[in-house]
């Protein structure tokens, strides 16, 4: 008998007297007869190759995708151990959600598309209760590959440094160079960079930039830092006395 063919037999049982004579009765009964299941089935994966496309922006402990090895038996005989069996540095860590029997793929590790833009994943599907009764069958565990391929996102640009401190005097001239910064795009396509001044910082406009060579910002969305100028103090005011004083003196007092 198969559980996975039938699982279920229903029985009509006849009994009768007098059997072999005339005016002989009989009587009928039912019989339902269920057969339990044993782990006599392994997991197999319904494809050997899947493919999955992620933003590298995905945070860590996202899911990344889902993959399910089906089991022709129920219940406890049906439970699923996943494991990851390959996948380059350590980025992906898979669990099994206990309600489906999924295999859930987690993001274990920031991703980042110019540096590495795909993964190949082997993951395992192994049965949680194997019966030694049967494992003469053959293994109770499958594997399958999975492809993530890694989407580009559009980064902000960055700065060599988010603080740099630049020193001018008091009485440089007007268009005297000050000082640099530079960014640079993170994208594969490293786009064009310009520069400006975030004028909230600059109300009085003291200070220009080339729209090729440094900029000042301030936003969370787009590349930020910032540039502290100090002006230098120059020898071009006399001293002068907060308050004038007065004292009076004897003309025959003694010095000292």
């Amino acid at each position: 008998m198969d559980r996975e063919v039938k699982d279920q037999y229903i029985l009509v049982i006849q009994a009768k007297d007098m059997v072999g004579q005339m005016g002989g009765l009989s009587g009928t009964t039912s019989v339902t007869i269920t057969l339990t299941d044993v782990n006599d089935n392994p997991p197999r994966f319904s494809r050997k190759n899947y493919q999955y496309t992620v933003l590298e922006s995905l945070p860590v402990a996202s899911v990344v995708a889902r993959v399910k090895a089906a089991d022709a038996d129920i219940g406890p005989n049906a439970e699923m151990e996943y494991r990851i069996m390959e996948d380059g540095p350590g980025v992906f860590n898979i669990t099994t959600d206990e309600d489906t029997q999924d295999g859930v793929i987690i993001l274990q590790k920031s991703l980042d598309f110019e540096t590495k833009n795909s993964f190949n994943v082997r993951i395992e599907a192994t049965n949680r209760n194997i019966d030694p009764a049967f494992v003469h069958l053959g293994s109770f565990s499958d594997t399958t590959s999975v492809k993530v391929a890694v989407e580009d996102v559009n980064e902000p640009p960055v700065f060599s440094t988010q603080l740099s401190r630049m020193v001018v005097s008091e009485d440089a001239r007007v268009g005297t160079s000050i000082g640099r910064v530079s960014a640079h795009d993170p994208d594969s396509s490293n786009s064009a960079i310009r520069y400006s001044i975030d004028r909230n910082t600059d109300l009085e406009r003291f200070f220009n930039v080339d729209a090729l060579s440094g900029v000042i910002k301030d936003s969370t969305q787009i590349g930020k830092g910032f540039v502290a100028i100090t002006v230098l103090d120059i020898n071009d005011n006399a001293p002068v006395f907060a308050i004038e004083y007065e004292t009076l003196l004897c003309e025959n007092a003694a010095p000292g």
